[in-house]
């Protein structure tokens, strides 16, 4: 079974060093792991892809469009990376991105048929951007938060040695309290 999984979050959520940290930690453990850079600007060279390689991982890049809008593309580097032995490839979606869950897991990657083994729809955020959700000044950008959230099957709260462990615990806590279909877990990808 070809393993995927797909992180969402917010503009500096920590979705690249997370991704970085599970592809070297899958690889360290035995488990063949590669990860794909995702973003909507052109680009020779994405710095999440530079800052993959360089940290030793199996890694791609796709530029100018979304994951959520590019099957095709998607699939071919998907397949290139199991094709040459890896057993988990995780992407990310670009940090406004919110439509992942519905365009690339329920289909046409969710389909049985299509060999895909996907890992639960996670969702990347920080400290800061859960302080700007619950808080009365995020306008826009609480908006689109919420929106990734909601898309959430786990719920990853990222930078947690930026905090106390009883702020970690209060912010799980409110976030599994709005997103209650979603786990909740704290953790530093650094």
């Amino acid at each position: 079974m070809k393993k995927f999984a797909v992180f969402s979050g917010f503009l500096g959520s920590g979705k690249t060093t997370a991704m970085t940290a599970l592809t070297r930690y899958c690889s360290s453990q035995g488990v063949s792991a590669a990860m794909i850079s995702n973003d909507l600007g052109a680009g020779v060279e994405l710095a999440d892809d530079r800052f993959a390689r360089l940290s030793g991982c199996r890694a791609a890049q796709i530029t100018d469009e979304c994951i959520c809008y590019c099957g095709g593309v998607l699939e071919d580097r998907l397949n290139s990376f199991y094709e040459d032995g890896c057993e988990l490839v995780i992407s990310d979606i670009p940090g406004f991105g919110v439509g992942a869950l519905e365009h690339v897991y329920l289909r046409p990657l969710g389909d049985p048929s299509s060999g895909f083994e996907l890992a639960p729809f996670t969702v990347i955020t920080e400290p800061r951007n859960v302080k700007t959700l619950f808080g009365d000044k995020g306008g826009d950008m609480s908006h689109i938060m919420d929106a990734q959230l909601k898309e959430a099957d786990l719920i990853v709260l990222n930078k947690c040695d930026l905090i106390s462990p009883s702020e970690a615990d209060r912010l799980v806590k409110q976030l599994a309290s709005r997103f209650p279909e979603a786990a909740v877990v704290a953790v530093s990808a650094a």
